[in-house]
């Protein structure tokens, strides 16, 4: 799921951009690439002046505030991350996607 925190939004990295080739936006490229992902994280990346778009940092769900997320969401974000730190079944996984925007 992606969620825009603050800034301007004219230059939010949402849009998908032409990467190597690829019609696959920068995010969602970088978050392919994670191999070791946790079940639940959060990752923030920023749009540069000159346009890029840079990964800023990484950070344990366990560990998250909500900041602007539908708490739906945010509770499932919690749950995935806490089972899989205790080594249980997620009760909050119902088989369905979250949406990327």
């Amino acid at each position: 799921m992606l969620r825009e925190v603050r800034g301007d939004s004219r230059r939010a990295p949402l849009p998908r951009r032409l990467v190597e080739g690829t019609e696959q936006g920068v995010i969602e490229q970088a978050i392919a690439a994670y191999d070791s992902a946790l079940a639940g994280y959060a990752a923030d990346f920023g749009v540069t002046s000159d346009g890029r778009t840079l990964l800023v940092e990484v950070n344990d769900g366990y560990s998250l505030g909500p900041y602007g997320l539908w708490p739906e969401l945010y509770a499932q974000l919690l749950s995935a991350r806490w089972a899989q730190m205790v080594g249980t079944n997620d009760p909050c996984d119902f088989g369905v996607p979250a949406p990327m925007t």
